[in-house]
């Protein structure tokens, strides 16, 4: 993906009556391939939730996060909490950087 023009947005519905509290996810960057770098890991993002997909509300945001250390058949996993006690039905992961350069890589 990149990120040049656009955002990278990724969605997920929970269903018209399973709404979710969410207050924790994951992220995980890697393993690359040898000739691949880490600069496609992502360094700023929100995580956004809604209940119409008109109006988000931000429940997490990241700027400017230290470099990944995914590496050849290693990946990193990093666990990011936020208070929320509001159940949504939708949920959108919004990254607006990759490490560095345009091109963000999600797997």
């Amino acid at each position: 993906m990149d990120l040049a023009s656009q955002a990278l947005i990724i969605d997920y519905d929970f269903g018209e009556s399973n709404k979710q509290v969410v207050n924790a996810y994951k992220l995980y960057c890697g393993p690359f391939k040898p000739d691949q770098v880490t600069g496609r890991c992502p360094k700023s993002w929100t995580l956004e939730a809604s209940n119409n997909t008109a109006d988000w509300t931000v429940l997490d945001s990241r700027q400017n996060q230290e470099a990944w250390s995914s590496s050849y058949n290693n990946s990193e996993c990093r666990l990011m909490e936020f208070e929320n006690d509001t159940a949504y039905r939708y949920y959108r992961f919004k990254a607006t950087a990759a490490q560095s350069g345009t091109v963000l890589e999600i797997v």
